[in-house]
């Protein structure tokens, strides 16, 4: 899919969902929402709708070229969900630190080498040879 097909698809979502919005509010004050007192105003309420349906088709286009969508179906949901998408990412951004800390090298995990034990010498019993005993003293088996 090419980035002006999913900002298309995207822009169509976000347009459903103003459409939507604007029948919902007409049928609550049972006129234009911008014509009864109270209500916001015409041109605050045609900022917010383009603002709306510019994020649902700039986040469709970029999903779409990223390869996170395959069709228009995908690309309109992106569209109706856009603002919870941007409300989630600053909510996972700010919750991390923008420049993670460098991983420690392996060399400065691993404590330097010491200077090598000087090798122990078996300690051996007293008792003649075939007798118990007889064994090296800390060898598994001995009795």
């Amino acid at each position: 899919m090419n980035w002006w097909e999913a900002c298309l698809w995207g822009l169509a979502g976000s347009a459903a969902v103003e459409a939507l919005e604007l029948y919902r509010a007409i049928q609550r004050v049972k006129g234009f929402p911008w014509k009864m007192p109270g209500e916001i105003p015409l041109s605050p309420y045609v900022v917010a709708v383009i603002i709306r349906n510019g994020l649902g088709a700039g986040l469709a286009a970029a999903f779409g070229v990223s390869g996170q969508i395959a069709g228009p179906l995908g690309a309109i949901a992106v569209g109706v969900a856009a603002p919870k998408i941007v409300e989630q990412l600053l909510r996972q951004g700010l919750a991390h630190p923008a420049v993670e800390p460098m991983p420690a090298p392996v060399h400065a995990m691993v404590p330097p080498p010491t200077d090598t034990p000087a090798p122990v010498e078996p300690v051996l019993s007293n008792a003649p040879a075939g007798q118990p005993g007889t064994a090296i003293e800390g060898e598994a088996g001995v009795a």
